[in-house]
């Protein structure tokens, strides 16, 4: 195996925790269940999860959703589907255009 690429979304005192992750069949985006902690002076402030998509290509961050009905909607699907050729991945995918704003 062999690394082509990486990528960052912590910066400064934000580190972003990745819960789960799927990419899209055609590896355009990737799908992120992910929670933010903020070090502050006198604590950590956790944040609720989000909805992260990422686009690979770009490698910058096309859609962050912290709806709670977007989350309902993928948030399963992404704890289950681990194999791009999983079935759930295709209704993930389905969700792509919503959650990217794009085709």
């Amino acid at each position: 195996r062999k690394s082509i690429d990486h990528f960052t979304l912590s910066e400064g005192r934000k580190k972003i925790f990745i819960r789960s992750l799927i990419p899209d069949p055609l590896n355009r985006f990737l799908v992120m269940l992910t929670k933010t902690s903020e070090k502050k002076i006198d604590r950590f402030e956790i944040s609720s999860p989000a909805l992260l998509v990422y686009d690979l290509k770009e490698h910058k961050i096309a859609r962050l959703r912290t709806e709670v009905e977007a989350l309902r909607r993928v948030a399963p699907l992404l704890a289950d589907a681990e194999d791009p050729a999983d079935p759930r991945v295709r209704e993930i995918v389905k969700l792509l255009p919503d959650l990217t704003g794009r085709e």
